[in-house]
């Protein structure tokens, strides 16, 4: 029975009910008293009035004291009862004596306090569950979310998220090698600011396609790696977010780094011509080479039997372009042919020091100066003494060649220490001299087999050149200046990987 289905009475029925009880109950009291005195004579008349209306009057009080506390005491403590609750005591003592068929106020009071505090303690058990539940689920997603950052900053390619004003929102310890910045000094910058030092989107960036249109978009470019002037080749896969909407809220950039895979891909087409020219080598080797040697044999003849002063010049002129032919079939065989090195751990100076040797008749003829500047603390390196004298013989004709007047040609050997992580250290070799340049050629064309800037040249004198350095897993670039003429960078590692490839053969000795 709820409280409400109560007939409402009221408080003043209820001490009215309790007060005329209570004087009923005195007056008998007082008037057995009266009788009892007056019948034993020990009181007269009048004293017995006084001590029965004194009776009377410390009665009532008396009734009516316990008459307050029997209607006060429920409401302090069903107050003390309150206060707790208000303090978050839910387990407070619900063991109230009530008449549930009663109909009176404090009665009704006290049992709707209990079916509240009843009914509070279930709700407050199942919010608890709730948020046992609610905790549960956070710690879920929690872990969740750690192995996504773990997957994410695992990742080998680099990862940049973007939004619609191509800000960057996070990116990968990859993606910040890649653009040499951290975290925090990129995120909330324009992403083609940071990665290419644009002031307008990137023309090749499809990122605007895949905001606009959704699904997912692939392109390629090429882009200076931070902290070198290196060239690398990437591949930008471009893949959205999308928010509760369906649209596309962000955009995850998946930055490749293919620069490798296609000097590799370049390594087995350059292989597969090399054996393409190595069948025609060979076919020069024997169709043109026999019949020289033939016509050398006939003109070593003739010049013992001729006397005259001016045909002997002719066969003399014969025999000089004879030898020319041959070179140049020396030299493409060379090219074509595999590289047979053989490594040991020298001193780079000495084998700059001999190819200067090699070429200094050609240097007193050209009166060319040349200046050597070699570090004393240069290391130990896996090198082919006579493949590199080969190669540096042939950038110091290159350079004699294109000097006149003053010409100078300056040496340098440098050991460079300070390199990108996972990188070799190396030993930098230059070779620069004060002639007009390359204008505006393109340097790596020169490296192209049958290019030469030589009116004579064959072009086959920098291919051979890089195929040597290739060899010892090194590189050479060439950097020119108009009328400041050309410097050509070679990087010899320190460690050399022991390997076998299609175009040349590696061992130690």
């Amino acid at each position: 029975m709820s409280p409400s289905s109560y007939k409402k009475v009221g408080m003043k029925k209820r001490f009215l009910k309790w007060s005329i009880g209570a004087l009923i109950l005195f007056a008998l009291a007082g008037n057995l008293a009266l009788y009892l005195l007056i019948s034993s004579g020990t009181l007269s008349a009048g004293q017995a009035a006084v001590m029965i209306g004194v009776f009377y009057v410390l009665s009532g009080v008396l009734g009516i004291l316990m008459i307050i506390r029997m209607m006060v005491q429920p409401v302090i403590s069903l107050t003390e009862k309150v206060r707790q609750v208000q303090e978050g005591n839910l387990d407070v003592d619900l063991n109230i004596r009530v008449n549930p068929a009663s109909s009176d106020e404090m009665d009704m009071l006290y049992i709707g306090f209990k079916e509240m505090v009843t009914k509070l303690r279930e709700n407050i058990t199942e919010l608890q569950k709730e948020k046992n539940r609610a905790e549960q689920m956070a710690r879920q997603l929690m872990e969740n979310n750690k192995k996504l950052e773990r997957i994410f900053e695992g990742l080998p390619d680099g990862v940049m998220i973007i939004d619609k004003e191509y800000r960057i929102r996070h990116v990968n310890p990859v993606m910040e090698k890649m653009i040499g910045r951290g975290l925090e000094e990129v995120q909330g910058e324009l992403c083609y600011s940071m990665c290419q030092g644009h002031s307008e989107r990137c023309s090749f960036c499809r990122a605007d396609s895949v905001f606009q249109l959704g699904g997912h978009a692939f392109t390629m470019c090429t882009r200076k790696q931070a902290g070198t002037e290196e060239n690398r080749i990437m591949e930008i896969y471009d893949i959205p977010i999308l928010d509760e909407h369906g649209d596309v809220e962000l955009v995850i950039e998946y930055v490749k780094d293919v620069t490798e895979a296609a000097k590799l891909q370049q390594h087995l087409e350059q292989a597969r011509h090399l054996a393409e020219i190595g069948k025609m080598a060979s076919i020069v080797s024997h169709e043109v080479r026999n019949p020289l040697n033939a016509i050398s044999g006939a003109i070593h003849y003739l010049e013992g039997e001729i006397s005259d002063t001016e045909l002997r010049s002719y066969l003399n002129l014969i025999v000089e372009q004879i030898q020319r032919v041959k070179g140049v079939t020396d030299e493409l065989l060379d090219y074509a042919r595999p590289i047979k090195s053989e490594f040991s751990l020298e001193q780079i100076g000495p084998v700059i020091e001999k190819a200067i040797a090699l070429v200094r008749s050609a240097l007193d003829e050209k009166d060319v100066c040349v200046e050597l500047n070699i570090d004393e603390s240069l290391p130990l390196l896996p090198l082919d003494t006579m493949q590199v004298e080969r190669a540096l013989v042939n950038l110091l004709l290159n350079a004699i060649d294109v000097v006149n007047g003053d010409g100078r040609i300056a040496i340098s050997a440098t050991y460079v220490q300070d390199v990108p992580e996972n990188t070799l250290r190396y030993v930098e070799v230059r070779v620069q001299d004060n002639g007009p340049g390359l204008g505006d050629r393109d340097p790596e064309e020169l490296f192209k087999p049958f290019v030469s800037t030589k009116l004579r040249g064959t072009g086959l004198g920098l291919p051979i050149v890089r195929k040597i350095m290739d060899s010892h897993q090194g590189s050479i670039r060439l950097f020119s200046e108009n009328s400041r003429g050309t410097t050509a960078i070679l990087h010899f590692p320190t460690v050399l990987k022991v390997y076998e490839a299609e175009e040349h053969h590696t061992s130690y000795r």
